[in-house]
């Protein structure tokens, strides 16, 4: 239903997205955190973000600079960019709006920093693909806590992201824990076959677990790839609990 005068604005990484928005009958603005964007856009190089309009570059800001953590937050942060950029803010002022956003409860929020251990809530990753990339947003050791019950999806993505980057895992019980155990299972070496993981039925004994194997330095991160039906009554409860659990540590 757009217009000539109409933009659209989509992620250069998301094939589906960039072959979806080709019809589109007004400007496509496009973000890539992977490629340079010919054209007017949004792009990662060189650890900064660029933006071009009417055939003139600026710098955005050096990646360092964004305080969000994880490359999926860097894509968001181009794509936000362009719509504001759009809407007739100047660069500055899009700067200054990505320097001074410290994110949003709840979605790779940071807790609390205790004995050299930093506490992260992402209880909004409520699907797979959302843990892992949680987990992909750290370059500290991980202890996850993680699981809970079924929405139906696949789990194998997210074994293979705790095996390859969890230091340890703490489960909450539920039907999705039981598909992720027997995803990471079905991963393990034949020489770890059979070994055991931590499931617990509250946030108290989570976070009582993952902060006793915790060194200085680790990261405890909350975020489960499942719902949260079961053990609590919704998302924003679980992440309320996990912020009362580490705040009485």
């Amino acid at each position: 239903f757009q217009k000539p005068s109409d933009i659209v604005i989509a992620d250069f990484d998301n094939e589906e997205a960039r072959t979806m928005v080709q019809d589109a009958p007004g400007a496509i603005l496009f973000s890539s955190v992977k490629h340079g964007i010919e054209g007017d856009g949004a792009w990662l190089a060189d650890e900064t973000l660029l933006v071009s309009g009417e055939g003139k570059e600026s710098v955005l800001l050096p990646l360092s600079d964004v305080p969000l953590k994880g490359e999926h937050n860097i894509s968001n942060v181009l794509l936000a960019a362009l719509a504001s950029l759009a809407a007739g803010l100047s660069v500055k002022e899009v700067r200054s709006g990505i320097k001074s956003f410290p994110g949003v409860p709840h979605r790779l929020e940071k807790v609390a920093l205790k004995n050299s251990v930093t506490y992260y809530n992402d209880t909004a990753a409520t699907i797979p693909d959302a843990a892992v990339a949680a987990l992909r947003s750290f370059s500290e050791p991980v202890i996850l806590i993680a699981g809970g019950s079924d929405k139906r999806l696949d789990f194998t993505s997210l074994a293979k992201e705790i095996l390859t980057r969890s230091k340890g895992l703490v489960l909450f019980k539920g039907e999705g824990t039981e598909k992720l155990l027997q995803a990471l299972q079905d991963l393990l070496p034949a020489e770890e076959k059979g070994r055991s993981f931590e499931v617990v039925e509250s946030m108290a004994k989570a976070v009582e677990l993952a902060s006793r194997s915790a060194e200085a330095g680790d990261v405890i991160l909350l975020s489960p790839g499942a719902a949260s039906f079961g053990v609590f009554k919704n998302e924003f409860d679980r992440g309320e609990q996990f912020r009362n659990a580490v705040g009485i540590l």
